[in-house]
């Protein structure tokens, strides 16, 4: 057996990515006070804008926030609330952007010189510039968004974020933005461990500012501060093509709106080759099959990760592991004691 390739497959990959922050979880529900309190609660909860009114009634107003702590400040918020007005702008933080998705209800936004945005679950990621003057009434809301440094943001769009005059942008409709939009929605129960809420996180920031830098024109220049976001970026679009047998590194370097060298530049910084990196990827997924559906056929695992042959699935797994897919069940299924 091969212990260290069976380590790697079961705890992490070879080499040595970023170190994740830990993330802690916190939520708070206008449940949590009388009746009387609750929109007053709810006004205290809400971060980068000043609730002005409810659009209903006031003493059961419902609110509910879970946000996502790490060293460097509040991450992530989900919040949930009932129709209410707010104003942004006024004593805001203006050191992040937040990006944000709707779940499910609509946002009717005035800013700038009369412009309107009219947001709702189709919508897709939109930029909001909390240090900009703006308006909100909302319908019952369910919205999520990443809040990321101005800094790193500016560094990724080449300039500001937000058209000025303006305080809110919508990315265009892309599979990278709708890959973003699909992350934030991951993130929204609050329930996962604080590990994977970290790389939940580290992928979503990375889908964001690669997303942003896509938006320049072609053939920008990708500056070196953008290199770990475009990496993480590219390690979660692998991750989605696992399955994927007419993958490409082509097909991976034109979602992420950068050139086959530049990604090939990236991961090569990092002691790594982005097909390498992919076949690690399926053999990661090959074994978590392996052990968690012991009755699951060999050919079907075989097409899951990729391989349309399963000769050859069978090939690349022992080349990697130092034994067969059915070697690898048996010692698993038999280290658990036969229950999975």
């Amino acid at each position: 057996m091969n212990t260290s390739a069976t380590q790697t497959l079961l705890s992490g990959h070879e080499s040595v990515d970023a170190p994740q922050l830990p993330v802690t979880w916190v939520h708070h529900s206008t449940r949590e006070v009388p009746a009387g309190d609750r929109f007053e609660f709810c006004r205290a909860l809400a971060t980068g804008s000043r609730l002005e009114s409810p659009l209903g009634a006031r003493d059961d107003y419902f609110g509910d926030f879970r946000y996502a702590l790490t060293p460097a400040g509040v991450d992530f918020v989900e919040m949930k609330a009932d129709p209410c007005a707010s104003r942004f702008g006024a004593d805001a933080d203006d050191t992040a952007i937040v990006i944000g998705v709707v779940n499910a209800g609509y946002m009717h936004i005035r800013h700038g010189k009369d412009q309107a945005h009219e947001l709702h679950a189709g919508s897709g990621p939109v930029l909001f510039d909390p240090g900009r003057q703006m308006t909100a009434r909302t319908s019952r809301i369910d919205t999520s968004y990443l809040r990321i440094s101005r800094v790193a943001i500016v560094q990724a769009v080449g300039g500001d974020a937000v058209p000025r005059g303006m305080a809110v942008r919508s990315l265009p409709p892309t599979l990278l933005s709708a890959q973003l939009q699909a992350c934030v929605r991951g993130l929204r129960q609050g329930g996962c461990d604080g590990v994977a809420a970290a790389a939940a996180l580290r992928a979503a920031r990375a889908l964001a500012l690669v997303a942003l830098a896509s938006t320049r024109s072609a053939g920008h220049h990708w500056s070196d501060a953008l290199d770990d976001a475009l990496f993480d970026a590219a390690l979660h679009q692998l991750g989605q093509q696992v399955a994927n047998p007419r993958v490409t590194v082509d097909a991976v370097a034109a979602t992420l709106a950068c050139s086959r060298a530049q990604l090939y530049r990236v991961f090569a910084a990092r002691g790594e080759g982005v097909e390498e990196r992919l076949r690690w990827l399926r053999m990661q997924h090959a074994a978590k099959l392996l052990t968690a559906w012991p009755r699951l056929a060999f050919d079907t695992i075989a097409e899951r990760c990729g391989y349309g042959d399963p000769v050859a699935f069978h090939k690349a797994f022992r080349r990697h592991v130092g034994m067969t897919p059915r070697d690898w069940r048996a010692a698993h299924s038999a280290a658990s004691g036969g229950i999975i």
